[in-house]
């Protein structure tokens, strides 16, 4: 029965995940998961053994919009795209294969820390990005050291896309977003490594009819129900251009990170 109250509810949090995807180009894990982990007593599973199933359905629901990205990336600035996919795609794809087969060797409770962990600091740099990027070491020209940072956002369930607006480093092309047209490198290798993880898939074991639902650590049904939610989010809402809307955006999902890692700490 708790999982019938469970689908609204990630519904409801796939909307604002599309919307903050369109205004803030956040990707959609960073409103989705930390909402679920704040109904952890509706999960069928305890909150570590979901983690990674979370993870990768998010990463599966955001692949549609990395690949949107990546085509209009191809189209509009073929000498830009061409540079992205000689150096630095084939580092990128291979880290994250890397990333997801680790994730599913550690312990579930190390991940959840982990995770934890990294949600606190992308939470704080959130707050603290703004103030950063007004220094000089931020205003230089793009270095291609920065695009790992795409890297750090797959424990978390994120392709990446958020850094881009957290730090806004200049890029030598002016409207070329480097972090959304390398998150396509970086969910679609993360997903073959979940899909294909190094050790099986035993929270579901001893529940055989729950393996229908899966593929590896991807759970389908939840992969197709947050993207049909985040798609109509980003259809409904209007982009804009407003500094002042998207720097309170900012700071509301830096509070409600800190709420979900506080809590977590708490309990």
């Amino acid at each position: 029965m708790d999982l019938l109250w469970l689908l609204p509810l990630v519904f409801v949090l796939a909307l604002i995940s599309g919307v903050y995807y369109k205004l803030n180009s956040v990707s959609l894990s960073l409103i989705l998961i930390p909402g679920m982990l704040g109904f952890e007593s509706l999960l069928p599973v305890s909150v570590e053994d979901s983690l990674l199933i979370l993870i990768a359905s998010c990463l599966a629901a955001s692949l549609p919009f990395c690949v949107l990205s990546f085509v209009s990336a191809a189209k509009n600035f073929k000498g830009d795209f061409e540079l992205v996919s000689r150096f630095f795609a084939t580092r990128v794809s291979l880290s994250s294969i890397l990333i997801a087969q680790i994730l599913g060797i550690v312990p579930s409770i190390y991940v959840y820390s982990f995770y934890c962990i990294l949600l606190a600091l992308f939470a704080m740099s959130l707050i603290l990005g703004p103030y950063l990027n007004r220094e000089k070491y931020f205003q230089e020209s793009f270095s291609g050291r920065f695009w790992y940072l795409s890297l750090l956002s797959l424990p978390l369930g994120a392709a990446g896309t958020e850094w881009r607006k957290v730090l806004p480093i200049k890029s030598n092309t002016e409207g070329f977003d480097y972090f959304s047209t390398l998150s396509m490198f970086v969910v679609f290798p993360a997903l073959l490594g979940f899909v294909f993880p190094a050790l099986p898939v035993t929270v579901f074991e001893s529940q055989q009819w729950q393996q229908n639902w899966m593929i590896g650590y991807i759970c389908w049904p939840l992969s197709i129900l947050v993207f049909c939610g985040s798609y109509i989010g980003n259809a409904l809402v209007k982009n804009t251009q407003n500094q002042t809307d998207k720097a309170w955006l900012h700071y509301i999902l830096a509070l409600f990170l800190l709420a979900i890692v506080i809590r977590s700490i708490i309990t």
